[in-house]
């Protein structure tokens, strides 16, 4: 029988924040926040969550948990990311972020620091007595994550470092390494092919975030010409092609931001480039590995493996 994931998390998230000594607006912009798209209140019950995802490798890898732990630790992963999420966006300025509709600025930051400390005072009181090993993995993962973060600030289209090796070590530090913390949750022993298994689960996200963001009305990713691979590959297409053409678009939109039109022609662009396609071909290839390797590293457990490839689909 199928462990409804979602469903536990939720109810228990809802208990949690009725019993919690946050302040009960605190507790209303959480749980609005984890109604949004890719939340585990979504409404979008196909989507991807990273509290199913927890849940999910914490039954494949961890027989030993009880379901109450495996609950606790899920949820405390999915406000984890929630916090992080709220960072991301106030980083990248990005307008349409996740909770800019309903809060400010300061409002956001202090509730991201409250969701951090739920999220660790989440994993100390359902990791039993590995508590202690839990949280080094979570700091050891999120400091990675940090500096991944900071390199990609000056990880600019156009610059001499804008490559894609370059921006794989990137995505290895900053996207990777919360695949990695989950797995590291459940898996105390180094094991290379459940590190190969977060890469290419990583990999694949970061590519499919970064085909569809750079195609979005408000491409806060192009407005900032952040070098993500779509971008990378079109800049490259162009010098051989046409003489660096979109270079010279992206520096005409470094003085008009809001120019919506010329938005739209570099974006038409980049599409008959064949970057976007290239990334999402890499994104499926790097999935099907993730794939492959869960089917051979646990070929006892394919109710398990089964549930997480769903969610990963």
């Amino acid at each position: 029988m199928k462990e409804n994931g979602r469903f536990y998390i939720q109810q228990f998230l809802l208990k949690y924040f009725d019993e919690s000594d946050l302040e009960v607006e605190m507790q209303k912009y959480i749980l609005e926040l984890l109604h949004k798209k890719g939340k585990i209140f979504s409404d979008i019950e196909s989507t991807f969550t990273w509290g199913e995802f927890s849940f999910n490798v914490c039954s494949l890898l961890n027989t030993d948990q009880t379901l109450t732990e495996k609950i606790g630790i899920a949820s405390a992963i999915e406000l984890l990311i929630l916090s992080s999420d709220i960072i991301d966006d106030l980083v990248d300025y990005d307008q349409k972020g996740i909770f800019r509709k309903i809060l400010p600025d300061s409002k956001a930051l202090t509730l991201s620091n409250a969701l951090l400390m739920e999220s660790f005072h989440l994993l100390v009181a359902y990791s039993r007595s590995e508590a202690v090993n839990n949280l080094s993995v979570v700091i050891r993962c999120l400091k990675t994550a940090c500096i991944g973060q900071w390199r990609d600030l000056s990880f600019i289209a156009g610059n001499i470092n804008a490559n894609e090796e370059i921006y794989f070590q990137l995505v290895k530090q900053k996207s990777v390494s919360f695949i990695q913390l989950i797995f590291g949750l459940n898996e105390v022993k180094k094991d290379p092919i459940l590190e190969n298994i977060s890469t290419y689960i990583g990999f694949s996200g970061q590519l499919k975030n970064d085909a569809r963001d750079i195609l979005s009305a408000s491409s806060n990713d192009l407005k900032q010409q952040k070098a993500t691979l779509p971008l990378i590959k079109a800049i490259e297409y162009s010098i051989e092609k046409d003489n660096g053409l979109l270079l010279r678009k992206l520096k005409e939109l470094e003085c008009d931001q809001f120019n919506q039109q010329l938005i739209c022609e570099i974006q038409t662009y980049i599409m008959k480039t064949g970057s976007i396609d290239y990334c999402l071909v890499l994104a499926k290839f790097y999935i099907n590995q993730a794939k492959s390797l869960l089917n051979q590293r646990f070929p006892h457990k394919k109710v398990y493996t089964k549930q997480l490839i769903q969610l990963l689909d």
